[in-house]
Order: C-alpha cells, then structure tokens, then sequence
C-alpha cells in the first residue's frame, strides 16, 4: 500500500512539472526571428498589410521594405483608382506589367511615403470633387518619394488645367502615357519640362491641336503612340507635326483611321523607323491604286483591320497597299473569314519570323483557318513560328483537342471558353506535346504552348 502511495505521489508531482513547463515556457514573436524568415512571411501580404507592418516598429519597417522590393518591384501602381467597371474605358500603354490597385487617396500617400523608392511605374487617376487636391497631393509625394526610381506615369481623366501644375523634374521617366485631357502648347511645354527624357508617349481618348507638335519638344522621343477614341478624331495634320519634329522616332502605333497617304509621309519621313502600328480600314484603302507604300527598315508590324459598317465584309489586301523590305514579327487581328488573304500578305513577305494571329468570331471556321496556316508553315518548312489566339470560339472539347493534334505547327493556342467547367475539362485533357501554360478564370480563357521536350 505504501509502495502505490509514493508512485502515485510521484506521478502527480511528474505531471505538474510537464504541466508548469508547457505554461511558462517563453513565447516567440514575429521580432525575435531572424530578417530572412521575417521577410519571407512578410512576401504573403499584400500591399495595405505591409504598409501597416511598416509602421509597427523599425526592424519590421526595415524588413518590409526587402519584402517590398522584391515582391512589387516590377508591378505598376494604380493610384487613386476607380471602381473596376470604369477601368474597361481605358486600355495600358505598360501592359505586361501587372497592376496593383490602390483606391483612396490616404493609402495612396501612405504607399509612397513608406515604399515610393522602390515604385518604379504609376497610374494616377482623377476622380471626384477634390481632383485638384488630390492630385497636387499625390504629385507632391510622388515628386518627394519617387523622384529617382520612377521609370513611368501615367495620368488619366485629369483635365489640361491640373496638369499644367505639374512641377519638378523627373529625369529617369522615359514612358508617359496621357488620357482624357485636352493638349494644347502650354501642356506640352509643361511636360517637356517636368519629363525632359521621355522616349515613349501615348495619347488616349485625348484632344490634340494641331500646334503640340510644331515646335521639337522631346528630342528623345522613340515611341509615339496615338490611341484615339472615335469621338475625338486626330487630324492628319497633327500626326504629320510629331513626325517632322521627333525625327529621331523608331517606333509608331496609330489606332485611329488615317488616309493612305500619311502612310506615305511616314515612310518619306522616317526612312529608320523600326515598328509600326497600322489601323486598317478599308473604307481608306479600298480605292488604293498607287504603288505600295514601301517601309525599308520596319521589322515589327502591329496590323488590326477594321471593316467599315457601310462596307460589308471586303477583304483587306494589305498586300495592295504596303510593302515591307526587313519584316520579322507581325501581329494580325482581323475577322475569321479574311485569315486567307492575311496569310496571303505573309507569304509575300518571306523575312518574317514569327506570326501572331487574333481572330475574332470563328463560327465554326476554326478547322479551315488551321488548314491556312499549316498549308503556310510547311511552305515556310516550319521555320515561322506561329501564335493563334481565337476569341470566340464554338468548339467542344473533343473538336477542341483535336484541332490541337491537328495543328501541331502551332507554338502557342488561347481560346476563349463557355464556362470554367470547359476550361478544367481541357487543362486536365490536354496531351504531349501540348501543355496548358495558363487559365485565366475571369477572362474564361485557357492558353496551350508546346512542351520543350
């Protein structure tokens, strides 16, 4: 009896020493860990948690700046944003970056203030009654906080008079983008000063005098790109002063209708221009019965055709109308029923090297497009390497697949899909050499490349 009375006295005893170990041994907090696991905690968080992080004390401040740098370093900051559904107004001159949405004008300075030497591109936005202060506000941080590491700003829907009271310089911005405003000589003499090394502008849905361009305000200027809304008309005068005073451009994206001959004024003018974006509308080209306009050095052409609504489905001869010396990569969005005569203008063009090819409404056109191609690739022996976005697409699965094992010259297939449950059915029955590469669930859209090995 003794014997059980001293093993259940030590029993006791043995439990509560584990019981008062588990109780009072010393926690570990976030700061007590080393800066490397710090900061690979801290790469979960998002842009307003890490804000809020960085204001809790120095080390963590210290930290999610590391944190910051390299989780955001190369995103595009969306300042002072709108709600979602008014961002489909506006398409981006930096659109392979991705962006990062801040909404309100507080943690948009809280934002720069904490990280804005590391923020290398902006969006600004004008929005509000308080458009004025706000975007002096914003410009004041950004001017302060990201005068060296700003690469690119963009401003959209701020009119002409906020932006005129841009101050500062900002040496190291080479891409500015501008939307929603009306230019004038004063705007451009405002830029030209506050963005004195610019190489690449974009206008969106803006209106331009004739006068900008008369004088040679950016002399380091590569890229012009004019992407105009229907309703405000670039003249052909205004285009014809940016290029004789920005002799030096490499690079012209014109998405708006232009009359063959500024086509011709641009080849005479810049006989050294690299890439051009051509926005063809046959209702400016169908009567063409001049030479081809010749481009000797363009090796990159941008060619989105435009069928006119009182025109009913005439077939683009780009062919007719331009003629390219050097031509390399060319990107090509047009309707499904004119892919024949598009392919036609790549086989008189036997420099190129790479095809991206956007096709909107197939209606059940899709084999017969894949039929085009391959005839193109085995006459090029394969050497092309070709791209097929289609964006409406009434295929099953099963044609789906089997066009893919079709059409094997293809380097990349993207398709748009009736719903997500069509999209996980192909991603899980896809088969070699074909992979899925990525799946878009918000734009129903599944993207196919082939396997290296």
């Amino acid at each position: 009896m003794a014997d059980n009375r001293k093993r259940d006295a030590f029993t006791v005893r043995q439990t509560n020493i584990q019981y008062f170990d588990l109780n009072h041994r010393k926690s570990t907090k976030l700061t007590d860990m080393n800066c490397d696991c710090i900061g690979q905690i801290l790469q979960k968080l998002n842009v307003e948690d890490l804000i809020s992080a960085a204001e809790t004390n120095q080390k963590l401040k210290f930290v999610t700046d590391m944190a910051f740098y390299a989780k955001y370093r190369n995103n595009k900051f969306m300042l002072n944003a709108p709600p979602l559904d008014r961002l489909v107004e506006f398409t981006n001159s930096f659109a392979e970056h991705q962006k990062i949405i801040i909404k309100s004008t507080e943690l948009t300075t809280k934002l720069i203030r904490i990280f804005g030497h590391h923020i290398s591109m902006v969006e600004v936005w004008g929005r509000g009654l308080k458009i004025d202060t706000d975007f002096n506000e914003i410009e004041q941080y950004i001017q302060k906080y990201c005068l060296e590491s700003l690469t690119s700003f963009v401003a959209i829907n701020y009119p002409d008079n906020v932006l005129c009271n841009l101050k500062g310089t900002f040496k190291n911005v080479e891409n500015i983008c501008f939307g929603g405003a009306r230019f004038n000589t004063k705007l451009t003499e405002r830029i030209r000063q506050v963005f004195p090394n610019v190489r690449v502008m974009q206008f969106q849905s803006v209106k331009i005098e004739p006068s900008v361009f008369k004088i040679n305000n950016f002399p380091n200027m590569e890229h012009l790109r004019m992407d105009i809304s229907d309703g405000d008309r670039l003249t052909t005068r205004s285009i014809r002063s940016a290029i004789v005073s920005n002799p030096n451009l490499q690079k012209i994206d014109l998405y708006e209708h232009f009359e063959a001959e500024t086509y011709e004024f641009i080849a005479r003018e810049l006989p050294n221009l690299r890439a051009l974006t051509i926005y063809y509308s046959t209702w400016h080209f169908e009567h063409f019965k001049g030479t081809p306009i010749r481009y000797k050095c363009v090796e990159d052409l941008s060619f989105f055709w435009n069928n006119d609504d009182d025109v009913d489905f005439v077939e683009p001869k780009p062919g007719a109308v331009f003629s390219f010396d050097r031509l390399k990569e060319v990107y090509i969005a047009c309707w499904a029923g004119h892919v024949n005569s598009l392919v036609q203008f790549a086989n008189a063009n036997p420099t190129i090297e790479k095809i991206t090819l956007n096709v909107n409404i197939v209606d059940g056109l899709l084999p017969s497009i894949g039929k085009e191609l391959a005839r193109y690739s085995a006459l090029r022996q394969n050497r092309v390497e070709i791209l097929l976005n289609v964006e409406s697409n009434d295929m099953t699965v099963a044609e789906t697949l089997n066009f893919l094992k079709a059409n094997q010259y293809l380097a990349k297939f993207s398709m748009n899909c009736n719903s997500l449950e069509e999209m996980e059915t192909l991603r899980t029955s896809i088969t070699p050499p074909w992979k899925t590469t990525e799946f878009l669930t918000f734009a129903k859209m599944i993207i196919f490349e082939k396997s290296l090995v």
